[in-house]
């Protein structure tokens, strides 16, 4: 998966959009993960600093 990644940010670079298109869209995607398999409407994320380091530990 990194290799496909790591060639997917070269050809994003060479291509010449902002490199931060990358990390935009892979948010995205992963929030539409969390929301297709869900039976709510809601969907609340904590994407401050405490809130990642508390899910990282």
């Amino acid at each position: 998966m990194a290799k496909g990644v790591c060639q997917s940010i070269v050809e994003m670079v060479a291509a010449g959009p902002d490199p931060s298109f990358l990390t935009f869209f892979t948010w995205t995607k992963s929030i539409k993960h969390f929301a297709v398999p869900g039976k709510g409407s809601v969907i609340f994320l904590d994407g401050s600093i405490d809130g990642v380091q508390r899910k990282v530990k």
